[in-house]
């Protein structure tokens, strides 16, 4: 992924229902209030998300994407620490 990708990405990120979509909440559970996402539909956004706003991955697939998401993030930790 380049970094035009990343931070695409970054940003769709940024929107709180949709971290929260992948991520989870530290909120208690709540009865009713908007339907929740599997986290394979989440990613299935990121990636429909990536192809609208860069016209690229048109036939990137949902694990795909994750793959992609949680290695960029393990290797930012790692790098983060590093400095």
């Amino acid at each position: 992924m380049t970094e035009e990708d990343i931070k695409v990405l970054v940003s769709w990120m940024e929107i709180p229902p949709n971290r929260e979509s992948i991520y989870g909440s530290d909120k208690k559970t709540t009865i009713g209030g908007k339907p929740k996402i599997t986290k394979s539909a989440a990613y299935a956004q990121m990636a429909a998300h990536l192809h609208a706003k860069t016209k690229k991955c048109k036939d990137l697939k949902a694990r795909n994407m994750q793959q992609r998401w949680e290695n960029y993030v393990k290797n930012s930790v790692r790098l983060k620490s590093w400095s």
